[in-house]
């Protein structure tokens, strides 16, 4: 079973892999 704090570690690395990745983006559009 993991343990809560590797899955908040899990959810913040995902949430911050998202926002760059709009970030991102945003700043140069896929082509």
């Amino acid at each position: 079973m993991p343990l809560p704090t590797a899955t908040a570690t899990g959810t913040a690395t995902a949430t911050a892999t998202a926002t760059a990745t709009k970030i991102t983006s945003r700043t140069a559009p896929i082509r």
